[in-house]
């Protein structure tokens, strides 16, 4: 660990926010520094500092190896997370460290703590999503305020519910990141399912392997990915995993498309 200068930041990080570099580097010119903006003296972290009563990083990094339940007991507290039930225990880790069990007793749901409870206080007017599209076309992107983010939420959760997907339910991912993606994450998160995301540069079999590991009940997927100005029929894998997966009863596709072989039924969309 490097020694803390008199700013409060490791030695080499000062070097480099100074555009100074390692000793015997020659000077970089960083387009940006931290100290630079007022974001530094008014983020979160410089808040929690301060809250804490440390003078700089290092402090509190010392302090959290220290005594890591009391780090992250604090770091709860900070960030005002809503519990539906207290937690009782912050961790336990009797049975090993890599077998730790975090804040015991405790029921918080994370849909309500990043989405519901803003629109609820008054902020349903403001930007919760900025989207910008691989085709850096400014008609393709996309903004949802918390309002309308938890409206469409809503609607993913309602209609995984009526899909019979509830607590422990596997919900499937194979697609890009859009503002689709996001809604169907905290739709799952909503009602308690586990939300699972698969790489969408990955064939057919890859995609079954996982679907099959997690017991996937639904699965959303594009019909095509966009990669490099070319369209991929990414609907391929997609259908050949809703005949190969025994637990798969639904596969739900974002967007419309065209395909030879033709389906029994169109794809919805969202």
């Amino acid at each position: 660990m490097n020694a803390p200068s008199n700013s409060g930041l490791p030695l080499d990080i000062e070097r480099a926010a100074s555009g100074a570099g390692p000793a015997n580097a020659a000077p970089v010119d960083f387009i940006w520094r931290p100290h630079d903006h007022p974001w530094t003296r008014d983020s979160h972290l410089a808040g929690f500092l301060r809250a804490q009563g440390f003078a700089n990083f290092e402090d509190l990094r010392a302090a959290a190896v220290r005594d890591t339940t009391w780090f992250w007991d604090a770091v709860v507290r900070d960030l005002r997370l809503e519990w539906f039930q207290p937690y009782t225990q912050v961790r336990d880790d009797s049975a090993g460290f890599p077998w730790t069990r975090w804040f015991l007793g405790g029921a918080l749901n994370l849909t309500h703590n990043c989405i519901d409870r803003h629109v609820r206080d008054g902020h349903g007017d403001e930007v919760a999503l900025y989207y910008e599209p691989d085709s850096d076309d400014p008609a393709d992107r996309r903004v949802r305020t918390f309002a309308e983010l938890k409206a469409a939420v809503d609607d993913c959760a309602g209609a995984l519910r009526a899909l019979g997907v509830g607590l422990g339910d596997s919900v499937g991912l194979y697609a890009p990141m859009r503002p689709e993606t996001v809604e169907v994450m905290f739709a799952c998160y909503k009602i308690g399912a586990r939300f699972v995301p698969v790489f969408c540069g990955y064939g057919e079999q890859a995609l079954v392997d996982r679907l099959e590991s997690c017991g996937a009940k639904v699965l959303f997927a594009v019909g095509h990915l966009h990669r490099r100005g070319k369209a991929h029929p990414a609907w391929v894998a997609a259908m050949a995993a809703q005949h190969r997966v025994a637990t798969l009863q639904r596969v739900i596709f974002f967007d419309e498309f065209d395909h030879a072989s033709g389906l029994s039924a169109p794809p919805a969309e969202m």
